[in-house]
């Protein structure tokens, strides 16, 4: 078993899939993740989506409980993610059992600064934070929203709305109108943190931003894939628009389009259907 323990650190270029290419080929092995509880959803699809993006083979998902998750990679191996209030429970009830006393001490230690982290404590700002390029990545992620909505206008998929949007902490928004739907394309760390690993994000709402029932039906195809590229928000779809790494800006600028480009299609074709 190869154990990778994470706290908010995202994952590095190799994991999972470099991982899983150097477990055993002959015999059995897992491969599992364990993270704060809070992070378990994000983190889950993630490592998924990265698999299947590789090309490796990943079996039906087995949910053991809401923070333990597990899939079967190429039949002898398992990729596996628990959180730590999981894996910590699971750890005092066995040690319980052998009446180790001592060892439950310790783990009910580790327990309370995983509860700290489950929490999203405010943890100390170190300079190297503050003197990163941080601050330059959020400004190019609102511009690429701002490129990807002037596309939208100039090939026709889009129409600029002036509906006033509200201020949501940490999200850069610009309302559209999509075959008469109401969507932002939008800079969120919200649905970045809690949701998926992408800070780009478009919301679809019915005409005249009326909650989505119409636009439900229309991309519930997105939303039956696996990992689902729709999911649902308040009153609105949520779209996750990932962002290729190690490509130049115009390729990035691209493959945001072409995301987006499918789900005006799927919206196009519903608003031409007769009602």
């Amino acid at each position: 078993m190869v154990i990778e323990a994470k706290f908010w650190a995202g994952l590095t270029e190799n994991q999972p899939v470099a991982y899983l290419n150097n477990l055993p080929t002959e015999s059995e092995a897992i491969l599992l993740f364990v993270a704060p509880a809070l992070r378990t959803t994000l983190l889950w699809t993630e490592l998924v989506s990265r698999c299947k993006e590789a090309g490796v083979p990943c079996g039906t998902e087995r949910e053991i409980s809401p923070e333990v998750k597990v899939r079967t990679i190429r039949q002898r191996h398992t990729l596996a993610l628990s959180s730590w209030r999981a894996l910590l429970a699971h750890l005092t009830q066995t040690l319980n059992m052998e009446g180790d006393m001592g060892a439950i001490s310790d783990v009910f230690q580790l327990q309370g600064l995983c509860d700290r982290m489950d929490d999203e404590a405010f943890l100390p700002l170190s300079s190297e934070e503050l003197t990163s390029s941080i601050g330059s990545r959020l400004i190019q992620f609102c511009r690429l929203v701002d490129d990807v909505v002037s596309h939208l206008v100039v090939d026709g998929l889009a129409t600029v709305s002036d509906v006033r949007a509200s201020n949501r902490p940490g999200s850069y928004l610009r309302p559209m109108k999509i075959s008469g739907f109401g969507c932002y394309l939008q800079v969120n760390s919200e649905h970045w943190v809690r949701r998926r690993s992408t800070p780009i994000w478009l919301s679809v709402r019915d005409q005249d931003w009326k909650p989505a029932r119409i636009a439900r039906d229309a991309l519930l195809r997105l939303q039956l894939e696996d990992p689902p590229k729709v999911l649902d928000g308040q009153d609105e779809l949520l779209v996750p628009i990932r962002v290729p790494i190690g490509v130049e800006r115009a390729s990035v600028v691209e493959h945001l389009l072409a995301q987006v480009r499918v789900v005006a299609d799927l919206l196009a074709k519903a608003n031409s259907l007769p009602p």
